[in-house]
């Protein structure tokens, strides 16, 4: 079902998850949201192209009702 996310898109390999992460986090934080468990898309992923700085991933939070 369709569903509000709040998302970031990371350009690259993983190793920058954690600052993605974090951004969100402290957006979360700054607006008072609450969320689901984190999910990601792999728009590109090591399956489909073996360059890291080409993967594209979309991090997601679900924001859950107040």
């Amino acid at each position: 079902p369709a569903q509000e996310i709040i998302t970031a898109t990371l350009v690259g390999d993983y190793s920058q998850m954690p600052v993605v992460i974090g951004a969100i986090g402290a957006y979360l934080a700054e607006h008072q949201l609450r969320t689901g468990p984190m999910f990601n898309i792999y728009r590109v992923s090591p399956s489909q192209d073996p360059d890291p700085s080409a993967w594209v991933t979309d991090v997601c939070f679900p924001i859950l009702g107040s």
